[in-house]
């Protein structure tokens, strides 16, 4: 060291004051920062540390010196934060990592560290300065932005919904993944392109709506918002009704649209669904007229066969129990065809026990259709009077059979034989003129269903026999199985 009166000392004093009194800067500074600071050697050995650290972890400061740090790190992290750490000390390159720390009451918070180097003016490491910041607010702010995010992404998902914003300027799109999929898309990052042929939104939508995207455009630049319903072409050729309801959100200087965020949902659904009321209200009107016109016939043709209103009524409001009947298992399967052994049973449980030894019910499992349904029941119902009165049922010994069977194979139309047989009633006289039943259970049958009928008054019982083309059936592919069997 130079004397003070050697030439020079007295700077050589001077520049260590200053630089003593810089350090005592930096270290006043550093005690004060709300930041955690430390300072190591160039092994990575930590020498000091500013108050805050002490204040934040609660340790003593002889604990903490050297490589004491550790005592307030995680365990299942320390191994990487210690890799890190040396692979800065070996290389001399700064590093940023972020690890929890534990404080003085025993909880770990998530720090943001900072590592830099302090070189000589040869360049060698000769200290190492550290800051830890605490990233608790700014972690727990991005888990509930992820959060928020995840429930707004379900919310879409659950409810079929999709997003994407329009640059009316730039003239692209920026599509979510919930949007895209609505529209069939598959887009790189989900940035797509306005106008041209390279414009997916305007290709995505069905040929007949592709006029609207214009008339969207023309909307955007008049009002701030707006609801439109189209439909939407996928790859796969299927085809999705969408609902959707686009907001300006920025416009250009001469009050243009300039972006836009548009979300839709899906209400393929929906838009089915009225169609099938729009379906049911048709068919519920050409069915009312049907049932109307049948039942304008069954009273014309009761009144030519009654003396008496008294008789009229009697017969008549019968008859309409009768159609009643059938129309309550065409509502029982929603008016999709009636089950023929449901049908039996419903017109004849009125009349007859169907569980008794009286009667035979055999065939197999099938489904006629609703006209079928209102013909067949009708004439079953006249024959089920008829036997009352007159035939099998009006004596405890009578018995009736009704049986149905497939006829027919490749070379020949398939028909459905429907068999009546009456036994151990009283002999039967064959009627002198053509009463309401006759009229129903024959010529009714072969002009509404195409059928063949042959009733034959044979002294042992009535029989009633009937062919009917498959085509009253309600499917071609009915179950075969033989049922019910006697009930």
């Amino acid at each position: 060291m130079k004397a003070l009166s050697e030439p020079g000392a007295e700077s050589d004093v001077t520049s260590s004051e200053e630089a003593l009194r810089r350090a005592e800067d930096f270290y006043d500074v550093a005690n004060n920062l709300p930041t955690l600071c430390w300072i190591a050697d160039p092994n990575g050995s930590i020498f000091w540390y500013n108050r805050r650290w002490y204040e934040y972890t609660g340790a003593s400061p002889e604990s903490q010196h050297g490589w004491g740090w550790t005592s307030v790190h995680d365990a299942h992290r320390l191994p990487d934060v210690l890799k890190r750490w040396k692979h800065s000390i070996a290389t001399g390159e700064p590093f940023e990592m972020t690890f929890p720390l534990k404080g003085n009451d025993g909880i770990f918070r998530p720090f943001l560290t900072r590592v830099v180097p302090l070189r000589d003016p040869a360049g060698l490491v000769v200290r190492w300065l550290g800051t830890n910041v605490d990233i608790s607010a700014q972690v727990a702010a991005e888990t509930s932005l992820r959060e928020s995010e995840a429930l707004y992404r379900s919310a879409l998902t659950a409810g079929r919904m999709g997003t994407w914003q329009t640059d009316l300027v730039s003239k692209t799109r920026l599509w979510t993944q919930e949007g895209m999929a609505l529209f069939g898309l598959n887009l790189t990052d989900g940035r797509g392109h306005v106008g041209g042929d390279d414009d997916e939104y305007w290709s995505a939508l069905h040929p007949d709506d592709r006029h609207l995207m214009h008339e969207f455009h023309e909307l955007a630049d008049k009002q701030d918002s707006f609801t439109s319903e189209y439909r939407v072409v996928w790859p796969d050729g299927s085809i999705l009704w969408l609902r959707g309801h686009g907001q300006v959100v920025a416009r250009t200087p001469d009050g243009k649209a300039h972006r836009m965020v548009s979300i839709v949902a899906d209400v393929t659904e929906r838009k089915a669904t009225e169609d099938h009321i729009q379906f049911l209200m048709h068919e519920l009107s050409h069915r009312s007229k049907n049932l109307l016109t049948v039942i304008q016939s069954i009273a014309r043709r009761t009144a030519r066969t009654v003396a008496t209103m008294e008789e009229f009524e009697s017969r008549f409001g019968r008859r309409l129990q009768g159609l009643a009947a059938s129309h309550d298992v065409l509502v029982l399967n929603s008016w999709q065809g009636a089950p023929l052994a449901d049908l039996m049973r419903k017109h004849l449980e009125p009349f007859v026990d169907v569980q008794s030894s009286r009667l035979e019910l055999s065939g197999p499992d099938i489904v006629v259709s609703a006209e079928a349904a209102q013909a067949i029941g009708l004439a079953i119902h006249e024959l089920t009077t008829n036997a009352i009165k007159y035939g099998a049922l009006s004596v405890p010994t009578g018995k009736v059979k009704v049986s149905w069977a497939f006829d027919g194979d490749e070379d020949a139309p398939r028909q459905l034989l429907l068999n009546w047989i009456e036994q151990g009633g009283p002999p039967v006289v064959p009627p002198s003129h053509k009463g309401f039943g006759h009229i129903v259970f024959e010529d009714m049958i072969e002009r509404s269903l195409n059928g063949k009928v042959a009733v034959e008054f044979a002294a042992s019982g009535l029989s009633w026999r009937v062919s009917i083309p498959a085509a009253n059936l309600k499917s071609d592919d009915q179950k075969t199985a033989p049922a019910p069997g006697r009930n």
